[in-house]
């Protein structure tokens, strides 16, 4: 179980999930108000919302109430501040852009604040807006431990109850009452329904027959109108090429940046290739003719550090990455360095392993300094790292010989 939390739970410290239902007699109006907010990204979303409340995310859904339009929206903020977002969304004033998105005209009909137990998912606002939402309030056997098997339940099959499933949150309201919000594509909509019905063997009915749920579960399920994630960062698709030493811890820690980026921002696109040195150097050499003038330096500039380019532009080398990752992603990577020089050594070495299996050979060289100690006797210092030379039989078969 602890494997699996570590594998997929996002944690933030202590944040909760706020819903608030508004009835509207102007939906279009409202919803087009919305869309032009947060469209395009985080940039746009309310000035107010972001400063006053610190809202990391947002999703609406369109609904009925009383014969009557309404929105839900459901928005995610540290727990300190959400008391006060509720009483400020509730209504001391109607008729304003209460729900921080649009123009409502009557006040919320449903206003909740929840802590969040624990987070699934990446999200995103392009994987979010369009797909399915499942809202799910259930009463919780008198078992002492309901939660905590329920809980366990969802994080390792949460890949088969929800596939494709892109942000959930998970609040347990009281000691007897859990509240579970799933959003996932909306292909799987039918498959994911035909799991919370009791007329047939679902996953309801299991979790009723194994004492984890109480009868009077109540599944909602929407389409999301728009969402916004502040973690999760929209706009332009970027991408960012890298070249390096394949055994150079710089070259590492840049892969692993990439590497999270990919995994957590759907704006994000990366490659990154490892080179032996003296094939890195012939293909920086060869590259920068095609750059701007600024790179033709690069080698000299960066101390043969990596190539950075970044939507097929010169970007620099690992300096001017980062800077750019906290700028546009607040991505920071705080891992100490000498982890990325074990990776080095264990990239270099299977580099070696690979090329070995496709038919290459290495041979290395060990170098040492010599020198006298007090006594006179001659001491010998290796010089790390080793040179590692590749050799190519089917090319030069005598000189490799």
């Amino acid at each position: 179980i602890m494997a699996a939390q570590e594998a997929k739970i996002n944690e933030p410290p202590r944040n909760a999930l706020v819903i608030l239902e508004h009835t509207t007699t102007a939906y279009a109006q409202w919803e087009q108000a919305a869309l032009s907010q947060v469209a395009s990204g985080p940039e746009n979303w309310p000035e107010y919302a972001k400063k006053q409340w610190n809202v990391r995310k947002g999703i609406w859904i369109q609904s009925i109430r009383n014969c009557f339009p309404s929105v839900i929206t459901l928005s995610v903020m540290p727990e300190e501040q959400a008391e006060s977002f509720v009483a400020f969304h509730s209504g001391s004033e109607p008729g304003i852009a209460s729900t921080g998105l649009g123009p409502c005209t009557v006040q919320p009909v449903i206003a909740e604040k929840n802590t969040i137990d624990f987070e699934l998912g990446y999200g995103g606002c392009k994987a979010m807006q369009g797909s399915a939402m499942l809202i799910l309030r259930a009463t919780l056997s008198e078992s002492g431990d309901a939660f905590s098997r329920w809980k366990q339940r969802v994080i390792l099959d949460c890949d088969a109850m929800f596939p494709g499933m892109s942000k959930a949150f998970a609040c347990q309201p009281s000691e007897t009452s859990l509240l579970f919000v799933a959003v996932f594509p909306q292909a799987h909509l039918q498959a994911v329904k035909e799991q919370y019905v009791l007329t047939k063997p679902s996953l309801l009915r299991e979790m009723l027959e194994d004492d984890i749920l109480a009868e009077g579960a109540s599944a909602e399920f929407h389409s999301v109108r728009g969402a916004f994630d502040h973690d999760n960062r929209g706009g332009p698709q970027q991408r960012v090429s890298v070249i390096g030493r394949v055994n150079d811890p710089l070259l590492c820690k840049i892969i692993a940046a990439l590497q999270t980026l990919k995994r957590t921002q759907e704006t994000f696109e990366c490659e990154a290739a490892g080179l032996p040195q003296s094939e890195f150097e012939l293909r920086v050499k060869a590259r920068v003719q095609e750059l701007e003038p600024k790179a033709k330096n690069h080698l000299r500039v960066h101390a043969g550090g990596p190539l950075v380019e970044l939507n097929g532009a010169y970007l620099g080398s690992i300096r001017e990455l980062e800077a750019w990752a906290w700028a546009h992603y607040a991505y920071r990577d705080r891992t100490a360095d000498r982890l990325f020089k074990v990776r080095a050594r264990s990239a270099l070495a299977g580099y070696v392993r690979e090329r070995g299996a496709a038919g290459s050979e290495f041979v290395y060289i060990d170098i040492a300094t010599a020198s006298k100690d007090a006594e006179g006797r001659t001491k010998h210092t290796a010089l790390r790292p080793r040179v590692v030379i590749e050799l190519f039989r089917e090319q030069c078969p005598k000189t490799v010989e």
